[in-house]
């Protein structure tokens, strides 16, 4: 198959004035009038008609036949449409973007807003170890930004950085201070409150 198009040879071309009229008319009922005129203005340019001569034949200046030809020719089928229209209406649109998902803490919790249906995750700021495991594994996801997560729970970036890597390669109990050893409010096994915490946070993510 050639890469090229073969000339056209518009001499040896039969032109059917019926035809092209109801071809046309049909046309204009789909597209629109300007779609199908913009259509044929780069039509007959491609053609080989010079830009005086398609203005003449479709009934507009030439200097809108040219400034038809130029928008075509460089930005495609979005020069088809009206450009005051904010969407498109026959190009792909592209999907919505999902709201970004925000962090902030207050004196009393901490709030993940997930930008969908008014969805939040309120944690109370007394929870050191479910704040961390769940904002660490929000961050470790991809959900959340170093940043974002480091200014919460109030330690570096690489120190929070550090912190998440050894939760996903240690599991919860690495969050723990050894020095201190588990306090008596942890009456389950970290394995168990892991399990807890990360099924929690998978729950809320997917609804």
């Amino acid at each position: 198959m050639t890469s090229k198009l073969q000339l056209i040879d518009c001499q040896n071309l039969a032109f059917s004035r019926d035809l092209h009229q109801d071809r046309v008319r049909r046309a204009q009922q789909l597209l629109g009038v300007n779609v199908v005129q913009r259509f044929l203005c780069f039509g007959l340019y491609l053609l080989g008609v010079n830009r005086r001569a398609i203005g003449q034949a479709l009934d507009i200046p030439a200097e809108t036949a040219k400034s038809i030809i130029k928008a075509m020719a460089n930005d495609g089928l979005c020069a088809l449409e009206d450009r005051r229209r904010s969407m498109s209406t026959f190009l792909p649109q592209s999907p919505p973007q999902p709201a970004p998902i925000t962090l902030k803490g207050t004196d009393e919790r901490i709030v993940v807003d997930f930008g969908v249906g008014g969805r939040r995750l309120e944690i109370p700021r007394q929870n050191v170890l479910q704040i961390r495991a769940i904002l660490l594994s929000m961050l470790n996801s991809g959900l959340l930004s170093n940043h974002q997560v480091a200014e919460v729970i109030g330690l570096t970036p690489a120190h929070t950085a550090t912190l998440a890597h050894r939760l996903e390669q240690e599991d919860i109990a690495s969050l723990i201070d050894k020095r201190q050893g588990q306090k008596s409010e942890y009456r389950v096994t970290p394995e168990v409150k892991a399990e807890l915490i990360q099924q929690f946070v998978v729950d809320v993510v997917a609804h």
